[in-house]
């Protein structure tokens, strides 16, 4: 990123600007080079990842990291035990103490598969990973209980498949102990964007791109100055993540979780990645207490909110695990993620001082 558009930080830099208690980091990935000391790429398998500079639609001049996906692309978790990537001493990466499973697709088809079209191929049960994952550092972790606000700037590109039941993770929050699944997750199945969060075995899509593009810059740029309050609403769609990939789906209600919007309607749509550059900012509190609390922003606009049962009931969550990159079905394509910026605080201002904060 460029210092010409207000609110950016240039470099990456670690900061310590609250207790030591509360992790830290914004990325623009502006150096060009991978910071090893803050990120391990021990689940990046190929190709590896490139820093490039890019002008967008509106002249803005960006410099990013890519995260290029192809069919070659493997699932490389070898080395991620207990041991850093990139030779420095001292760091390593938690081990996985349990399977990531991808569970269902929460999109449906594209309606393209009614009019006799083919269904993309997906290739063999096999995932492809191509993922970053943070050091082990004390002051890149905060306790599931801890809220943080995380804010990631990106665009999508390449052969993304429309139809099918392509599954496909951009960016997932896990408990580090007793929770196989994310509790949220940023994910882009059949090419459309969309949010999920975890009610023990119930995964339900809290936010969805509908594919107007249209519809969601109305929705970013207007509106009433004075927005109804929140008011209950309910999961776009929730299925059971405790199946076998080939047993027949089955819906779920979550329990003690409660999804709230503006005025109860249903959320407003994401926007769509493949168009335009995307920022997606979280507020992220893991719900195994019973007390979680989720926000979802798209660009500077309130979206949805989630509170009470989030993730995976149990006394020793651990630390919130972030990854982001690719985790997908094996797909006959290629395909990029390039990201602008990635940021995470305890305090909204450091990552998004622009943000309309929804109390």
């Amino acid at each position: 990123m460029y210092s010409i558009r207000p609110q950016i930080v240039i470099g990456l830099l670690v900061l310590s600007l609250h207790p030591a208690a509360s992790a830290e980091l914004i990325s623009s990935f502006d150096e060009g080079q991978l910071d090893t000391t803050v990120w391990n790429a021990c689940q990046i398998d190929q190709p590896p990842l490139t820093f490039e500079e890019l002008t967008d639609a509106g002249g803005i001049k960006r410099r990013v990291l890519r995260n290029v996906v192809n069919p070659s692309t493997g699932n490389k978790d070898d080395d991620c035990n207990g041991v850093a990537a990139g030779g420095n001493a001292g760091l390593s990466v938690a081990v996985d103490e349990e399977p990531e499973s991808m569970g269902p697709s929460l999109v449906d088809p594209s309606p393209l598969d009614a009019l006799d079209v083919a269904e993309c191929p997906t290739g063999t049960k096999e995932v492809q990973r191509n993922e970053l994952r943070l050091q082990n550092r004390e002051d890149l972790k905060h306790d599931n209980t801890d809220p943080h606000w995380y804010s990631i700037t990106f665009h999508a590109d390449g052969e993304i498949p429309s139809c099918g039941s392509a599954r496909w993770v951009l960016a997932q929050w896990k408990q580090e102990k007793h929770g196989p699944s994310p509790f949220l997750a940023e994910r882009f199945d059949n090419g459309v964007l969309h949010v999920t969060v975890q009610n023990g075995n119930c995964r339900c899509v809290v936010a969805k791109a509908e594919g107007d593009i249209d519809a969601i810059i109305g929705f970013l740029d207007g509106g009433s100055s004075q927005a109804p309050p929140l008011a209950e609403s309910k999961p776009i769609k929730c299925l059971r993540t405790d199946l076998p990939d080939d047993a027949p789906q089955q819906s779920c209600e979550p329990t003690g979780m409660t999804v709230l919007t503006i005025g109860g309607t249903p959320p407003p749509p994401l926007p769509d990645p493949k168009r335009e550059w995307v920022r997606m900012t979280y507020l992220v509190r893991n719900g195994s207490d019973g007390r979680g609390h989720i926000d979802v922003y798209a660009g500077r606009k309130f979206v949805v909110r989630v509170l009470g049962s989030i993730g995976y009931e149990t006394d020793d969550p651990g630390k919130v695990k972030f990854k982001f990159g690719h985790y997908r079905d094996r797909i006959d394509s290629t395909a990029s993620v390039s990201v602008d910026s990635l940021c995470f605080s305890k305090d909204v201002n450091v990552c998004t001082p622009d943000l309309d904060v929804v109390p």
